[in-house]
């Protein structure tokens, strides 16, 4: 976080960025980003799935 021209911080703290934050954009505006992110780790969890479920038929065969 950047000072502005005069040396001030734009919040004072972590209460004052979420109120700001809710007054600017409502309660969605936590979660700006958050569709971008879900698109990028879907690939990453279905593949962990895949693998995983893979591995426990292995291990199933083999006796573990």
């Amino acid at each position: 976080m950047q000072p502005d021209a005069e040396g001030k911080y734009p919040y004072s703290g972590s209460t004052d960025c979420a109120l700001k934050t809710f007054k600017s954009g409502g309660p969605f505006k936590f979660y700006t980003g958050f569709p971008v992110y879900c698109i990028r780790i879907a690939p990453h969890v279905m593949m962990t799935w895949i693998f995983l479920n893979q591995i426990q038929k292995m291990e199933k065969k083999v006796g573990l």
